[in-house]
């Protein structure tokens, strides 16, 4: 939705990061932002023959999507462990409190325009810090998938800035990634 030129959104960005006018496609078409445990959604689509579960471009909020995960809970009793661990790291990885902000200065390509910010997907697990992956101009990447040259990468210390780092050891991590690829 567009009012004024601004776009209008119910998608969660939290307060401290509005001014970096993050995840500007899912606030156009007013489509929440997931990142999810591939392994765990894939398993739980083996014991359901469920398919096409993946929350892509479909929910506008995260209890949407949270409400479906608990139908699940009802329609699958078996596998609810399953479930139950699936929604918690729905929720664990989808804290955009705990996201650091990079600025992508590199060219511009299909996935990032130069100068616009982007968000880096982390999380604190056993008071670690984890990161996960990067989200370009419309979808989340994981670095793992990076790190098997399935996707077109940045070079995380020549094209980003970083911006918002709430573990400190941001630039630390991207050098790990870097000299593995």
């Amino acid at each position: 939705m567009f009012n004024n030129n601004k776009i209008i959104s119910n998608i969660y960005i939290p307060e401290t990061h509005k001014k970096y006018n993050v995840l500007k496609y899912h606030r156009k078409y007013n489509e929440e932002m997931f990142v999810w445990n591939e392994v765990l959604l894939r398993k739980i689509e083996e014991y359901t023959n469920m398919i096409n579960t993946y929350p892509y471009y479909r929910y506008k909020t995260y209890q949407d999507f949270y409400q479906i995960i608990d139908e699940w809970l009802v329609k699958y009793p078996k596998i609810k462990q399953e479930i139950v661990d699936f929604k918690n790291s729905m929720i664990k990885l989808n804290n955009k409190d705990l996201w650091g902000i990079v600025q992508y200065v590199g060219k511009s390509n299909f996935g990032f325009t130069q100068n616009d910010y982007y968000y880096v997907v982390m999380y604190k697990e056993n008071n670690y810090w984890k990161i996960y992956g990067m989200i370009d101009n419309e979808e989340y990447n994981a670095f793992p998938v990076w790190l098997l040259g399935n996707t077109n990468t940045v070079n995380l210390l020549e094209d980003v800035k970083i911006i918002v780092d709430p573990s400190n050891n941001l630039k630390n991590e991207f050098v790990k990634i870097m000299n593995k690829l």
